[in-house]
C-alpha cells in the first residue's frame, strides 16, 4: 500500500494554493409529501434548505429537482411556472416550464408529469443564513394544477452547494 504526505501544495508560481472553487459544504432537503397549486400566482411549496455560507466570497449553487404533475382540461398545452426566492425574495425566475403540448382529445382532462433538474449560481456575499425555497404557479386560475409528488408519490430534492472563491 502506497501513502502521499505533503506539509503543503504550492502554484508553478510559488504562491499559496487555496480551495477556490471547491465546494465547502453540502446540504440537501427532500420533500415526500404532495404540494397542490390550483392558483396562477406563486405559492411556497415547502421544498426549501437553508444554509450557512463560510465566507462572503461564496457562491451557492442550487438545484432544484422538483417531481411536477400537472392537469388540465380543455386545452393541449399544460405549463407552469417556477422560481426559487432566498429568505422569500425571488432570485431567479425559471419562467415557463411546459409539462406536455397534445395528446388530449376532446374535452378529455390532460395529465402529465415532470421532473426538470433546475440550478441557479448566486452570489450571497453573506455568511448569514440564508434559506432557498421553490415556488411554483399554474398558467390560469381554477384551470390548471400543478402538483408535486403527486398522491404523496415521488420525492422532490433541493441541494444546496457552498463553492469557495
Amino acid at each position: 500500500m502506497s501513502s502521499l504526505q505533503v506539509d503543503s501544495i504550492s502554484s508553478m508560481g510559488g504562491g499559496h494554493v487555496d480551495g477556490a472553487g471547491l465546494v465547502v459544504q453540502v446540504i440537501q432537503e427532500t420533500l415526500t409529501g404532495q404540494f397542490l397549486n390550483y392558483s396562477d400566482s406563486f405559492q411556497k411549496t415547502g421544498l426549501k434548505a437553508t444554509i450557512t455560507p463560510s465566507s462572503t466570497s461564496s457562491k451557492i449553487l442550487v438545484s432544484v429537482t422538483p417531481s411536477a404533475y400537472g392537469e388540465t382540461a380543455g386545452r393541449d398545452t399544460l405549463n407552469y411556472f417556477a422560481r426559487v426566492t432566498k429568505n422569500d425574495v425571488s432570485i431567479v425566475d425559471f419562467g415557463r416550464l411546459i409539462i406536455q403540448t397534445g395528446g388530449r382529445s376532446g374535452n378529455d382532462l390532460l395529465g402529465v408529469g415532470s421532473q426538470p433538474s433546475l440550478t441557479y449560481l448566486d452570489s450571497p456575499s453573506s455568511t448569514s443564513p440564508l434559506t432557498y425555497e421553490l415556488e411554483i404557479r399554474g398558467e390560469f386560475e381554477n384551470m390548471d394544477n400543478v402538483r408535486l409528488n403527486k398522491d404523496g408519490i415521488g420525492t422532490s430534492i433541493i441541494t444546496l452547494w457552498e463553492i469557495a472563491q
